[in-house]
């Protein structure tokens, strides 16, 4: 049985902690996910350098980075900053 790949969906990455390996149907998965992958590296005493993306395609370069401005708010109460307080 082939598997078939629907695009796009949602993912998040990060240049340093890299993809995070799931394929989210809808933008609130992929905070949810995003909110998780902070909430892990701050209990170890880091911070997640990843954001969500848009992918539309299997070849690299095939995703976008979403703009999260009109939710950065909301973002913030539910995940917490994504930097350590200085």
């Amino acid at each position: 049985m082939t598997r078939r790949h629907r695009w796009p969906y949602y993912a998040t990455r990060g240049d340093v902690r890299g993809w995070c390996g799931h394929r989210h149907r809808t933008l609130q998965g992929a905070v949810s996910c995003l909110c998780s992958d902070r909430g892990g590296c701050r209990a170890q005493g880091g911070y997640s350098d990843r954001a969500i993306v848009r992918v539309t395609g299997s070849g690299p370069g095939e995703y976008e980075y979403v703009d999260l401005d009109i939710r950065s708010r909301r973002m913030w109460v539910e995940c917490g900053p994504d930097q350590p307080a200085m």
